[in-house]
């Protein structure tokens, strides 16, 4: 199973969380929806979108694909949501430069044949086979940039762990709004107190 399986699922679990829809030049596959797994696009049409500059991050990959996120990502995520990103690692890499606060989490494969056999199903012929791999090796090598690992090995246990990463961030991000709302409480009892004195 893929990003897009894993993510599904943590949608399906997790409250206040938002996919941000991004760009591929690449054809849809069986059971994927336009605008909802990517926004689908033509080869010259993307390239279209980078010269006007209406793209955040873009990459080649696979040796004939492009991805991309739109210019403004954040657009359509609800206030009070996170957003959830499937990307890769320079895509990552120019959100984490733009958002030094975003988490980032890399799906590991549990093994090399895996990625084989996940490769050998998307198709394509020998050339795309060697380009998939050559990228794949290449990704695992990135792996260290980011903030967590996750390993992609059964549907369920991957998004709960992901879910788990999420929820425990949001604990930590409100951290400092809890203390700093109970500091002034505790600062309004004491001149509560020291007034009825």
């Amino acid at each position: 199973m893929g990003k897009a399986t894993v993510a599904k699922k943590v949608f399906e679990c997790t409250e206040r969380i938002a996919k941000v829809v991004t760009y591929a030049s690449r054809p849809m596959r069986p059971g994927e929806q336009n605008h909802v797994t990517y926004h689908f696009v033509s080869g010259e049409e993307f390239k279209r979108k980078i010269e006007a500059g209406e793209l955040f991050e873009w990459e080649k990959v696979y040796g004939d694909a492009y991805y991309g996120s739109p210019r403004d990502p954040f657009e359509n995520v609800p206030e009070g949501f996170d957003a959830l990103l499937e990307i890769g690692a320079g895509g990552m890499k120019a959100y984490r430069a733009a958002f030094p606060e975003a988490l980032t989490i890399f799906l590991a494969p549990p093994s090399m044949e895996a990625i084989l056999d996940r490769i050998e199903k998307r198709g394509g012929g020998e050339g795309n086979l060697e380009n998939r791999l050559s990228s794949a090796v290449a990704m695992l090598k990135e792996a260290e940039e980011y903030r967590y690992i996750v390993v992609n090995d059964r549907l369920d246990s991957a998004a709960e762990q992901l879910r788990a990463i999420i929820l425990a961030a949001r604990a930590n991000a409100r951290h400092g709004d809890v203390l700093d709302n109970l500091q002034r409480q505790v600062t309004a009892w004491k001149a509560t107190r020291a007034g009825n004195k």
